[in-house]
């Protein structure tokens, strides 16, 4: 970090572990984590620091290291030597319990001949006998029933049928079973809807706040030691891609923001805002972005912005500007104004 010396470097490492315990309170460690090791980057003799990079900790084990680091920078922090004590007990109670000892089996009998006879045969067996015992049994009424000769009818009972004729029979639809014809499977035609006719509405230009959108200045604000006589200022750290928005030397909100990839880096020095816009056209080589909403240019076309079109902060994404969530670029674009500064750097 180049930006600030001295106690600059004091007081962006100060309002980075205010922010982080205020994340660790409302149970957000990760996002503690990483604000932590952002200032644990800039101050890595701070054994408070690694105190509370231990409280976030994933783990026992990585809690014990961040404790041992803090005692190697103040043996005899009593946080610090309570903590041990705790990551120790929680690291033992972390290991996995011994593996009880197996009870030896006990081993069984010999099955006898009679037990491992097969069960198929058996039951096959059994079938074949209870059929053989079936047949002998109905053998007598089947030679009795041989021997008997079928009645015959007496002449009374036999119907006189009259003699056949050439006329058909009469025919009733009872004797006729019915006939299924099928009928045509019904196919929907379909309907044209109505195509309705789009009135495009008045597209609003945007009236800046400053000369006009193409002015930019012609030379840099002479620089100022930022946080001076309570000023507000904006400062953006290119290596942690963090905002940090200031009245004088107290930091009020920061968030993560997406600046400048490698090809198009974002311009690094103190700049001044130039003119705003609520919602503005943005266009280049590879990107065609209407209604960016909140825009504040800063230097030529570099700008703080809100973003609709990717939601990945943290890490670079732009062609330069400063992409910031929308929610986020609204709150600064209330806070800040034409002439606040603006310092980036990494």
């Amino acid at each position: 970090m180049t930006a600030h010396a001295g106690g600059g470097t004091s007081r962006h490492v100060d309002a980075l572990f205010r922010f982080a315990q205020t994340q660790a309170r409302l149970g957000r460690k990760t996002e503690a984590r990483r604000l932590l090791l952002s200032a644990l980057r800039l101050a890595p003799n701070r054994a408070d620091l690694w105190i509370w990079l231990a409280g976030v900790s994933r783990s026992p084990h990585a809690c014990l290291g961040y404790l041992a680091r803090a005692l190697t920078l103040d043996p005899h922090n009593p946080k610090a030597r309570a903590g041990l004590r705790w990551a120790r007990r929680q690291a033992a109670g972390a290991l996995p319990p011994p593996v009880p000892h197996a009870r030896p089996l006990v081993a069984a009998r010999p099955a006898s001949k009679l037990q491992t006879w097969h069960w198929a045969t058996g039951a096959a067996f059994l079938s074949m006998l209870i059929v053989a015992l079936a047949a002998l049994a109905l053998l007598p009424n089947l030679a009795a029933m041989a021997a008997v000769e079928p009645e015959q009818p007496p002449a009374s009972r036999l119907a006189v049928l009259p003699p056949p004729t050439s006329q058909p029979l009469p025919t009733t639809t009872k004797d006729v079973p019915p006939t299924w014809t099928p009928t045509a499977t019904f196919t929907p035609s379909p309907t044209a809807s109505p195509t309705p006719t789009v009135t495009p509405s008045p597209t609003e230009t945007p009236t800046p706040l400053y000369p006009s959108p193409t002015w930019v200045p012609t030379s840099l604000p002479t620089p100022i030691s930022p946080g001076s006589g309570g000023e507000r200022w904006i400062d953006v750290d290119l290596s942690e891609q963090l905002l940090i928005a200031y009245e004088g030397d107290t930091p009020v909100r920061w968030v993560a923001v997406s600046t400048g990839l490698p090809a198009t880096p974002t311009i690094v020095g103190q700049f001044r805002i130039y003119v705003k816009y609520q919602s503005t056209y943005m266009s280049g080589d590879d990107y065609d972005l209407p209604n960016v909403p909140y825009t504040m240019y800063f230097y030529r076309g570099y700008g703080l912005h809100g973003t609709y079109w990717h939601n990945n902060f943290g890490r670079p994404m732009s062609h330069g500007c400063v992409n910031l969530p929308t929610p986020e670029a609204e709150w600064l674009f209330a806070f800040a104004s034409v002439g606040t500064l603006v310092n980036v750097h990494y």
